[in-house]
């Protein structure tokens, strides 16, 4: 095995090793683990067996294969920040509609405090 695979395959168990810590821990949803955990499951396969990365390249038409893991990872970015731009999107709105409905609580608090001292009158 050659310095780079090994390099590489200790990086890749490190990733798999911090996702499923961060997954422990609750820093990370499971809904968003499994994404990672495929790739690095992905990058392990690569790096254990080059060749099957070099025959994915040729069945899909690139010649270099950093060429089509260039393109897979820059794929991979674009979708990514379409989807966070999705989710900041609805955080945005679910803050907003929860802003307005504390707004609407305040002031049904401040009528009905008023009514009260209204109600209680001078002692």
């Amino acid at each position: 095995m050659t310095t780079y695979r090994i390099f590489t395959l200790v990086i890749v168990v490190c990733i798999g090793a911090v996702l499923i810590h961060l997954l422990r821990h609750r820093k990370i949803k499971e809904k968003y683990v499994w994404m990672w955990l495929a790739l690095d499951v992905m990058a392990l396969g690569g790096a254990i067996h080059p060749a099957w990365v070099h025959a994915v390249a040729r069945m899909a038409g690139f010649e270099v294969t950093s060429n089509m893991v260039f393109f897979a990872v820059i794929l991979l970015l674009v979708v990514l920040s379409i989807h966070l731009a999705m989710v900041v999107t609805r955080l945005e709105e679910d803050r907003r509609t929860l802003t307005e409905q504390v707004a609407i609580l305040r002031h049904d608090l401040d009528r009905l405090e008023s009514r009260m001292e209204g109600q209680a009158g001078p002692q």
